[in-house]
């Protein structure tokens, strides 16, 4: 037998084994779904549109269904009411296929496609309010607020169902006009008779006119919505979370109080700070929304700096053996200097190594802040 004549032998080989053993995959894939719906194997045919001996040959490996027959299957109303969902790649390939599994996932997305629904108030067009944390912008007043512009919209995924997108953009406090003409036009292209096509197209297009812009989805979890967001341009990725919602009696959710954690590109740690969201401009002063964006200080930790302090002024004031001789030579205003510059760097290191600041939102936070956006928008 020549090469060729065995290389075409082993391939004949291999190609047998493969469908050999894909018809026992399938065979045993309808038979684990009979068995879920509880069925005979001659009503399971009859769904089937097949006879009960050419399901018997498919069950038992004999024979592989058509394709017309496994898309019927997965459009089995029987299955649908046990909430077992598959795909077509799960009944070929997978020979670890567990109706019952998919049954749990198939309640988990009935549960999020039902969430989506409960939840459709969530769409539309808010305005963020944050601090500024990036080190080196800094207001006379303190840290600056940041202002942003966020638009939630309906989108599907590859299997149909219903999810929420997001597209935003933040602006400097200098540019707080900006942002409020922003909101202002995408809200007017929602009073016009426009398809959701030309609308959502519309909407990124004055995002885009307005600078770069972010994109992600909102999720929701056990009394959470999650906002994910996304600049690949400046390598910046943002989590915004809020309570959902304590609609209070109200038709649609106008917004609330919540927490954004960012990391940013040439930051040396991540942003952790509260954020106002609202679906109307609150009419306020800067002083009175930045009121509610105040964040708790972390717990300093001050023993290893008393200690470096101590032996600092040991060092600097002591006529001990454990002194530098050197510093009695040194004015208090040098010594004061000292002091300064080595205070300043422990406190520095500290700021660098831990968490500067703890944002915690209470279900009283978010609903005072509701009250600020419902008496002032």
């Amino acid at each position: 037998m020549s090469k060729k004549d065995k290389t075409n032998t082993a391939v004949s080989a291999r190609d047998q084994y493969t469908e050999t053993n894909t018809k026992r995959i399938v065979g045993a894939n309808l038979k684990k779904i009979q068995e879920a719906l509880d069925f005979t194997q001659r009503h399971f045919a009859k769904l089937l549109d097949i006879s009960a001996s050419t399901l018997n040959g498919h069950i038992n490996g004999e024979t592989f269904p058509s394709i017309g027959t496994l898309v019927s299957l997965l459009t089995l109303q029987d299955l649908k009411e046990k909430n077992i969902f598959f795909s077509l790649d799960d009944l070929i390939l997978n020979p670890d296929f567990d109706p019952l599994i998919q049954a749990t996932f198939g309640e988990k997305r009935l549960k999020a496609s039902s969430t989506y629904k409960t939840h459709r108030d969530f769409l539309g067009t808010y305005v963020t309010y944050s601090y500024d944390r990036s080190n080196n912008e800094t207001s006379k007043n303190g840290r600056e607020l940041r202002y942003g512009v966020i638009n939630v919209y309906e989108n599907y995924s590859a299997t149909g169902e219903e999810t929420f997108a997001v597209m935003g953009r933040f602006f400097k406090e200098e540019n707080k006009e900006r942002a409020f003409s922003l909101k202002e036009n995408i809200d007017n292209l929602y009073t016009k008779d426009l398809s959701k096509a030309n609308l959502l197209q519309n909407v990124k297009e004055l995002m885009m006119d307005n600078g770069d812009l972010y994109t992600g989805l909102l999720s929701f979890g056990d009394g959470h919505a999650f906002f994910s967001l996304d600049n690949r341009e400046y390598n910046d990725r943002a989590l915004i979370i809020l309570h959902v919602p304590n609609k209070r009696g109200d038709k649609d959710y106008i917004g609330g109080l919540g927490c954004v954690s960012s990391v940013t590109r040439g930051r040396h740690m991540p942003s952790a700070q509260k954020i106002i969201i609202s679906k109307y401009a609150i009419n306020k002063s800067r002083e009175e929304i930045a009121s509610h964006l105040r964040m708790l200080s972390q717990n300093f930790v001050t023993r290893d700096i008393t200690h470096e302090m101590i032996q600092l002024d040991k060092r600097l004031y002591s006529v001990s053996a454990g002194s530098d001789t050197v510093s009695q030579f040194l004015s208090e205003r040098d010594k004061q200097a000292i002091f300064d510059s080595r205070l300043h760097q422990l406190i520095s290191n500290f700021i660098m190594e831990n968490a500067f600041c703890v944002a915690t939102v209470s279900e009283m936070d978010d609903r005072d802040v509701y009250t600020l956006i419902k008496k002032f928008m």
